[in-house]
């Protein structure tokens, strides 16, 4: 039927139509008709898909705009080669390799009440020594040195030394996300040695950054001119490496794949990672460490958390980093919200009060 004018629409009779405040109402095959004394010819559809994020993480990725997000909550069997994983913001759509699992046999991603994503939230689940155990991310050549890829993992079991997350091989430059000796590490500049077999400053010649078994990490990788970071953050903590080094803009194939590294000339079977990944997304930029734990957050991530109390004058401070802070005038409580933002400060005259901060 014809787009009228009006409303939200406006250009519908002119070479560029524009939609203001877009809507899932607005989602739609659109097409042109040309006419003129000879007659009429319609164009091709154009698909208009618009997305509704369904948490606050990936409200917050889409609001950080990357090239490519992969949210992986398929739910059709992959074992039938046909599979899409798609590609929720740069239209990189990729394919379920048929060895892995997903949402089709109940593969969960982070959900509540542990994270703040949708309780339906599913995964792409790989394994070691198993063929064709992956999702292809046809992301193209991203030619830049300055890259961000964050994802959520959740390792099970050993892990292949060189296990691959995010990582193209075989076409172009070889290149990623992944394992270096059991540790979080990136290969970049044309494989070069000081980026795969970096030292980080430590002795191991390893980022010491291991993410733990069945728990679920948030990771990145983020690329610049002058250095590469690695980090990791869990219920245990905010933990980086920083690799010091000149970094090129290497031109990529288009063989990237998630939970996988294909080596050129190694066993198709072998470099897979053992575990379950999520949300996967790439940034032609860099993201700051600040942003990087917003993202944490945003999913629902948390950290230790210290209660500090400062005496300031006739004052106390309280400050803690995160959470609902609560009051009680007895250990056992009952214990309400006090209603604070950290710092929070109080005379030091008060009735005894005790305080606690509540994570979840």
């Amino acid at each position: 039927m014809p787009v009228p004018n009006g409303g939200k629409i406006s250009g519908a009779f002119t070479p560029t139509i524009t939609i203001t405040s877009i809507a899932a109402a607005n989602a739609a095959a659109y097409d042109v008709v040309i006419t003129n004394r000879a007659g009429s010819i319609t164009s091709a559809p154009a698909v208009l898909t618009v997305i509704t994020p369904a948490s606050a993480y990936e409200a917050a990725i889409i609001a950080a705009n990357p090239i490519a997000y992969f949210r992986l909550n398929e739910t059709n069997d992959p074992s039938s080669g046909s599979v899409v994983a798609n590609d929720f913001w740069g239209g990189h759509n990729g394919l379920f390799g048929v060895g892995s699992q997903n949402g089709f046999i109940g593969i969960q991603g982070p959900v509540p009440p542990d994270f703040s994503f949708e309780a339906a939230n599913t995964a792409l689940a790989t394994f070691t020594a198993t063929a064709n155990c992956y999702a292809t991310a046809p992301i193209g050549t991203l030619s830049t040195n300055t890259v961000t890829i964050c994802m959520w993992i959740k390792p099970s079991g050993v892990q292949d030394v060189l296990a691959g997350l995010l990582m193209n091989r075989n076409s172009g430059v070889a290149g990623g996300f992944g394992y270096n000796g059991g540790n979080l590490g990136y290969t970049w500049n044309n494989n070069n040695a000081a980026t795969y077999n970096a030292t980080y400053g430590h002795v191991s010649g390893r980022s010491d950054l291991i993410p733990p078994l069945d728990v679920w990490s948030f990771i990145s990788l983020v690329l610049s001119p002058t250095n590469a970071i690695l980090s990791m953050a869990n219920s245990n903590g905010i933990f980086s490496a920083t690799n010091v080094l000149a970094h090129t803009a290497d031109v990529f194939g288009n063989l990237w794949r998630i939970g996988h590294d294909a080596n050129d000339g190694v066993a198709a079977t072998t470099r897979m990672f053992n575990g379950t990944l999520d949300e996967v997304a790439v940034f032609t930029y860099d993201l700051s460490a600040a942003q990087l734990q917003n993202l944490y957050f945003a999913g629902g991530g948390i950290l230790p958390v210290t209660l500090t109390i400062t005496p300031s004058g006739p004052n106390v401070i309280l400050s803690w980093p995160q959470g609902t802070l609560q009051e009680a005038t007895n250990v056992l409580g009952p214990w309400v919200p006090n209603g604070a933002t950290s710092p929070y400060t109080t005379p030091a005259t008060n009735s005894q009060t005790y305080y606690r901060v509540r994570v979840r």
